[in-house]
């Protein structure tokens, strides 16, 4: 699995200040431009190592049109050629859960959360990758049910 990459940004950008109270973070509500290109960057590192084998990311290149689209900026260009070579096979596109809770690097209120939900899904069913859209369970064993459908959807049980 692949961790999110605009999430390790904005703590990569936490410690800078830790650090040096002085410096001036990049995060998305101050410069998305900017951030985006740092998100980029992380994630090229994180798929760098993920060739060779299967893997399950949290977030893709995709994710960058999207958010840059929904800051009504024209990132494209830059985002294309990594999505292109990207060789993504399927999308495991999770529904929204009931409950939305705001943390350190997600400060969007819900309405917010379900735009950017929504355009996510938007870009990934625009690019023509196949998405298998997980939907939530409720109950005890919904985790248990959300694993079971994407192992089955890979071949894995």
């Amino acid at each position: 699995t692949v961790s999110e990459s605009s999430r390790i940004v904005i703590d990569k950008e936490r410690r800078k200040v830790d650090i040096d109270p002085s410096y001036s973070p990049v995060y998305p509500y101050i410069d998305l431009a900017k951030f985006q290109l740092l998100v980029l960057e992380q994630q090229k590192l994180s798929e760098l190592n993920i060739k060779s084998y299967p893997a399950f990311l949290d977030r893709s290149f995709i994710d960058n049109l999207a958010y840059s689209s929904l800051g009504k900026l024209d990132m494209s260009h830059i985002f294309f050629p990594f999505i292109e070579n990207a060789g993504y096979t399927g999308v495991f596109f999770l529904d929204r859960l009931p409950f939305y809770n705001k943390d350190g690097a997600r400060s969007e209120d819900h309405a917010s959360a379900k735009i950017i939900h929504n355009t996510l899904f938007y870009f990934y069913q625009k690019l023509n990758i196949p998405v298998f859209r997980v939907r939530f369970f409720h109950g005890d064993d919904g985790v248990e049910k959300r694993a079971n459908f994407i192992l089955e959807k890979v071949g894995m049980i």
